[in-house]
């Protein structure tokens, strides 16, 4: 193993993981933090963690990701990646510092950018689409509203570093030679990631990165990767979504999905509250339903809202993620052949849980933020393709739907 990824959720994972993998680079995903190093596949180059932290206090998450990095170097592995969410949601300064802390106050080389989905960095702030990050819908994310645009604000706030601009206009402006510092390169345009990519490799300072799926995607080349193969192609008729997301994004896509086919369900607040909902005759019968509707038009959504003012703000999150992921278990219990599309890292995670997910293979990404993956599980080996809430455009379902199909080339 050459390269540990710690995510702070389960699509962050899956869309950083598929990076490494969609070159060949034998990679493995997990969700168990606590997992025996010595157990993983000799193959695997790429181990990537979920640690399931960025909800968590601050305290909590910081002790998660210490002690999986410590065992990490302890091991022997030589690199780090701390994968934040590219609208800095989360407990990033807490996670940052652990990992510093885990290794001795090595400075954290930190690329938040990600340009191909729009998110930029200039001057060390985060904007979306040209568009400062605490003015976009993200300010209002019920469970961790952004209030600031600046990275190095968002980092105090939760840790105690020194946070310095290392990039000025793509050009190196310090040395990267402080301890127990976050260092914070700009990014506006892919090129821009390549530099940086480039300068920290020159400088000998790929030992601990961050950011998020953009910069990883650069070091699957700056890494020297041993036994790259193929990617397998993945073909399938039937397509069953699962969108537990929130957000605007999410929605749209879905109301485009509906347009053009994708035949959807729509949560009631019982259903959605309830996790033994579907052991009663009623979430029985509409589990049968759902099957049927599947095997008959080959592609079903099951979604919690259709528009953010059906946003049900007295059931919890987990608890909507809980049902969601059994209702999705009952379903796959009757053998219907079919992919599953799952909207929402906390959405995902909770089924993975819910069919006994024992780790995921990433192959490749349909378009940035949308991974395809083969996941093992109580059902045996199954296609996942996992999307971020805020990620894609509003047709990304026909491109899954023409994926499956053999109709496009993946990124």
């Amino acid at each position: 193993m050459k390269l540990l990824v710690i995510a702070d959720d389960f699509t962050g994972a899956m869309d950083t993981g598929v990076q490494f993998s969609k070159n060949g680079i034998a990679t493995l995903v997990s969700t168990r933090t606590e997992l025996n190093l010595d157990q993983i596949q000799q193959n695997i180059q790429v181990l990537v963690v979920d640690t399931e932290s960025r909800h968590l206090k601050p305290d909590k998450a910081y002790e998660i990701v210490y002690d999986l990095t410590n065992r990490a170097r302890e091991y022997g592995i030589q690199h780090v990646y701390k994968k934040t969410d590219s609208t800095l949601r989360g407990n990033i300064g807490a996670e940052l510092k652990a990992v510093m802390d885990a290794w001795d106050g090595m400075p954290v080389m930190y690329v938040p950018a990600y340009p191909k989905t729009g998110r930029t960095t200039f001057h060390s702030k985060q904007f979306v689409d040209g568009i400062p990050l605490h003015e976009t819908i993200y300010s209002k994310d019920l469970l961790n509203p952004i209030k600031t645009c600046c990275i190095s604000e968002i980092i105090l706030k939760q840790a105690d570093v020194k946070t310095v601009a290392a990039t000025i206009g793509g050009k190196l402006t310090v040395n990267l030679e402080d301890k127990d510092t976050v260092y914070i390169f700009d990014g506006q345009v892919e090129e821009d990631l390549t530099n940086t990519g480039n300068i920290l490799k020159a400088r000998n300072k790929l030992s601990i990165t961050a950011g998020c799926a953009g910069f990883a995607e650069r070091l699957s080349n700056l890494i020297d990767f041993e036994g790259k193969s193929g990617v397998e192609q993945i073909k399938s008729e039937n397509i069953l979504v699962v969108c537990g997301s929130i957000n605007e994004a999410s929605m749209h896509q879905i109301r485009f999905g509906e347009k053009h086919g994708f035949e959807s369900i729509l949560l009631t607040s019982e259903q959605k509250s309830n996790k033994g909902y579907w052991e009663t005759f009623k979430g029985k019968a509409l589990t049968e339903e759902v099957v049927r509707k599947i095997a008959a038009n080959g592609k079903v959504i099951i979604k919690t809202v259709s528009d953010v003012d059906e946003i049900d703000v007295v059931t919890s999150s987990q608890k909507i993620a809980d049902s969601i992921g059994e209702l999705t278990n009952q379903i796959l219990s009757y053998g219907i052949a079919c992919t599953l599309v799952v909207f929402g890292g906390d959405t995902a995670i909770h089924v993975m849980d819910a069919i006994e997910c024992s780790g995921l293979k990433p192959l490749e990404e349909i378009v940035p933020g949308v991974a395809v993956s083969k996941a093992v599980c109580k059902y045996g080996e199954m296609t996942l393709i996992s999307k971020a809430g805020g990620f894609g455009e509003k047709d990304v379902l026909l491109k899954i739907q023409n994926y499956l199909k053999g109709k496009v080339d993946p990124c």
